[in-house]
């Protein structure tokens, strides 16, 4: 599964050395733990528990997976991309 999810990464041109790189892995790796269960609310659950892992805030997760994106010219939204990528991956599983 993590080299799935590696992989989904570098193709979409995210760098490992940005942190909104590993708030994004997180993200993906927080849905992908929680099979049965519908899609959380990007900002009301899974930003904030990526913000408590990082000691940080959700805003903060926010603008620097943004900027990881930005950087990657990859189009669409910080919880568009988490969810496309866990979808990928969950493919990958079955």
């Amino acid at each position: 599964m993590r080299f799935i999810l590696e992989n989904e990464l570098k193709k979409r041109g995210l760098r490992n050395n940005l942190t909104g790189t590993e708030y994004i892995r997180e993200g993906v790796l927080y849905l992908l733990s929680r099979p049965a269960q519908p899609c959380p609310r990007m900002m009301d659950e899974v930003y904030p528990a990526i913000a408590r892992a990082a000691q940080t805030n959700r805003g903060n997760v926010e603008h620097c997976a943004r900027y990881a994106l930005r950087s990657a010219g990859c189009d669409g939204t910080v919880a568009g991309v988490i969810k496309d990528i866990a979808a990928t991956c969950r493919a990958y599983e079955d």
